[in-house]
């Protein structure tokens, strides 16, 4: 029940802003570029084929962009069989595990610098599932992980350099290099306060750093700590400790490095995890 009411207010939600945007229609005056020069016109008011046209417009866009991430996605699939991939991703975060930070900053102007000048975000984000791998398994959140990807393809874009030049070209009649210092200093400064936000964020120590800070103080033995995780972020800690739980909602990886699968979050998978460790460990 609840599924069917977030969708239906998710209908709702966006029959209000189609809504808005009709009546905004024959309000707000539509503009024109002629060469250099800008100029309003008439209003362009949406009438009924309109209605039903732009829904039919915007699911052909969406498929689209859903043919791009299966073709992703089914890459990744297949690189993954080979075993290569796994490889890779593993030797990267080796070289990085102790240089997590600059990881993220290479990951952030990377994925920036990629959106300003290419002005092809789509195709950027094949890229993107790869670096968020390594970022998770660096011990950081999915939060960091998006933060660090998709948010600085997102400043890119905001700080577009030479992305839109064939635009600014061909139909504003304008010079790409015009204003282009301004352009790299917008870019610079959201990078800027994105790395800001990401260190900020992830000052405290990973789940793997503050256990074994915990195990250093109190002399502890991994032997003598269970864990408890369902994402990709606590796969070092499955690798590190024996005795690891994981919901059975977790994600299938973790299920399979789990020491045991107990029930899900909500339904008291802690509480399962401590009984079973207190009784059998």
């Amino acid at each position: 029940m609840k599924k069917e009411k977030k969708s239906f207010d998710l209908l709702i939600a966006l029959g209000i802003v189609f809504g808005i945007y009709v009546i905004l229609s024959y309000i707000i005056p539509v503009g024109y570029y002629n060469s250099s020069t800008f100029s309003s016109g008439e209003t362009d008011p949406v009438g009924l084929v309109g209605i039903f046209k732009a829904p039919l417009y915007s699911v052909a866009i969406f498929v689209q962009y859903l043919v791009v991430f299966l073709s992703i996605g089914g890459l990744y699939a297949v690189m993954s069989k080979t075993g290569v991939y796994s490889k890779v991703i593993d030797s990267i975060v080796k070289k990085f595990s102790k240089k997590k930070t600059l990881f993220l900053i290479i990951s952030i102007i990377s994925f920036a610098l990629l959106a300003s000048l290419s002005g092809l975000p789509i195709v950027v984000f094949a890229l993107v599932p790869f670096v968020s791998a390594i970022i998770l398994l660096l011990g950081y959140d999915k939060v960091t992980a998006l933060a660090s990807t998709v948010g600085a393809i997102l400043v890119g874009i905001m700080g577009s350099t030479y992305g839109n030049a064939l635009v600014f070209k061909s139909f504003f009649g304008l010079n790409a290099n015009k204003g282009i210092v301004y352009k790299f200093g917008l870019l610079a400064v959201l990078v800027f306060l994105l790395i800001m936000f990401v260190i900020g964020k992830n000052k405290s120590l990973t789940k793997k750093e503050e256990i074994k800070e915990t195990k250093k103080s109190k002399k502890t033995k991994k032997e003598e700590v269970i864990v408890l995780g369902d994402g990709m972020n606590d796969i070092t800690l499955f690798e590190r400790f024996p005795y690891s739980f994981a919901p059975n909602n977790a994600e299938k990886v973790i299920q399979e490095k789990a020491y045991k699968v107990v029930s899900s979050c909500k339904d008291g998978a802690v509480s399962e995890a401590i009984e079973y460790a207190l009784e059998n460990l």
